[in-house]
């Protein structure tokens, strides 16, 4: 059973992240967080085997949230959770010793739920 953390600031997307991975088989959501500052004490108590990280969060960046992951737990494997346009910041989340990142084209002008279902079996893929 892989565990794993999800920390995204935008509660829906969390949700629908959380529902979408809670269907795969040896895959359980074992905590979820709407701020990466609180990712390493979420990490010390919950103890995950994969951190899915948004590039983009409420007082942290996903490449700060990302660097000190990778300094406090660095027993954790980190994800990186974004869209194309964010290419900067999952580019620095993978400098920043993320595993891997997850960004599903969403369009010009679509918001960034305009394709849930494409963008969370890509992130299941990653997990698993």
């Amino acid at each position: 059973m892989i565990r794993v953390l999800l920390v995204e600031g935008d509660q829906a997307e969390r949700a629908a992240l959380a529902r979408a991975l809670g269907e795969v088989s040896g895959i359980d959501v074992v905590g979820q967080v709407g701020d990466g500052s609180v990712a390493p004490s979420a990490v010390m108590a919950l103890n995950p085997d994969v951190v899915v990280l948004a590039a983009h969060l409420p007082t942290i960046a996903g490449p700060d949230a990302a660097a000190l992951l990778a300094a406090e737990c660095p027993q954790v494997r980190v994800v990186g959770l974004g869209d194309r346009s964010e290419t900067r910041a999952l580019s620095a989340m993978r400098d920043a010793g993320a595993v891997g990142v997850v960004a599903p084209h969403r369009g010009p002008g679509r918001p960034r739920r305009g394709h849930p279902r494409r963008r969370h079996l890509r992130l299941r893929r990653q997990v698993a």
